[in-house]
């Protein structure tokens, strides 16, 4: 089944732009629009050797394929465009839509944007935001929230720096019950050297059941590096009410001494004091994680090859019997990670 998708995705690609044109009644070629912008693949292999108290688990160490991905990107006009990316390593048993992480459609007119289809749900925070194939070590949090969901968005850019977003989707749980929603404002900024991607969000965590997010990411930029504050506030009232009870929080720097060197360092605190409702940190959590790696980009100028290499230390009580992250576990990470670009790769077939 993958085989005949990646087949006829690679046929759009090499296709499409021969049609991206049509004649109008003068007979003199009329655009419709650039079809195809961006086609590629991506994939992460990794190699992972991983501890639980001094002990090697034989089930998550060993070499493993993490990541293989297609990004479609395209104008259909003036005003049209979307953009889709469909992950070929998710398990498609359960459904084709299940392994797509966006697939949508945007209309842009002057300073609005209006999107429809399987969007990023809007939550604030720059670890929410990474691709995963980015990412070596989530908090507990973001390894356990829906975060790409069927819904609508609507978007003003207030200033060339400054976004604002309000979005409604399905809700990250559904699982727990069928037609669950949530709702979002965000705003994006760029100052200077500071950058932000704040929300608050309200999410039917049970049927009729709510809670809320406010999430805060923070990222400074210097001249050879960055250094990223994300703070996650949760809290769904009533019983559970205990603001700043059920947070996490995550801590990033990133040093470049060279332009193909990134070493970086990551802190993370996942705490839930006494939120029954929280089904991504569970009520009586309280767990840390510190690590850190290299990553090195062999090819210069450019970042389609990258090689990586990360040690990550977890501590604490997780309360989730399904957790991911637990409690004096070590993770040794070494991988490559790669992107093609196929509309380079039918550049290159056309000369020839």
């Amino acid at each position: 089944m993958n085989r005949k998708f990646l087949s006829l995705f690679l046929f759009i690609v090499l296709a499409a732009p021969t049609f991206g044109q049509e004649a109008d009644s003068t007979g003199t070629d009329k655009p419709l629009g650039n079809w195809v912008t961006t086609a590629q693949v991506e994939a992460r292999v990794d190699w992972q050797r991983d501890w639980l108290d001094g002990t090697k688990r034989a089930s998550e160490s060993g070499f493993r394929g993490q990541y293989l991905n297609f990004v479609l990107k395209g104008e259909l006009g003036k005003h049209w465009c979307y953009a889709y990316r469909q992950r070929f390593s998710k398990e498609l048993k359960s459904g084709f839509f299940n392994a797509t992480d966006w697939l949508y459609l945007t209309y842009n007119i002057k300073k609005w944007e209006m999107s429809a289809g399987k969007q990023v749900v809007g939550v604030g925070g720059f670890e929410y935001d990474y691709a995963p194939i980015d990412v070596y070590q989530y908090s507990e949090y973001c390894n356990n929230i829906g975060c790409y969901q069927f819904g609508a968005s609507v978007a003003y850019n207030l200033t060339e720096s400054d976004r604002l977003q309000v979005q409604a989707t399905q809700s990250p749980f559904r699982a727990n019950a069928d037609d669950m929603y949530g709702f979002g404002v965000k705003w994006d900024g760029k100052h200077g050297p500071f950058t932000a991607l704040y929300s608050t969000n309200l999410f039917e965590a049970t049927p009729g059941h709510w809670i809320n997010y406010i999430a805060l990411g923070n990222r400074f930029d210097f001249s050879r590096g960055r250094f990223i504050v994300d703070w996650t506030n949760r809290y769904a009232g009533g019983y559970d009410a205990n603001f700043f009870g059920d947070f996490t929080l995550t801590t990033e720097l990133h040093v470049q001494p060279i332009r193909e060197l990134n070493a970086f360092v990551k802190y993370g605190w996942d705490r839930n004091k006494e939120n029954g409702s929280d089904y991504c940190v569970f009520a009586g959590t309280e767990q840390h994680h510190l690590g850190g790696g290299v990553e090195y980009f062999p090819l210069k100028g450019r970042r389609d090859l990258r090689l990586h290499a990360s040690y990550f230390h977890t501590w604490g009580q997780n309360t989730n019997p399904a957790g991911v992250l637990q409690d004096k576990e070590s993770t040794l990470n070494i991988g490559l990670t790669f992107r093609a670009d196929l509309l380079h790769l039918k550049k290159l077939i056309s000369k020839k």
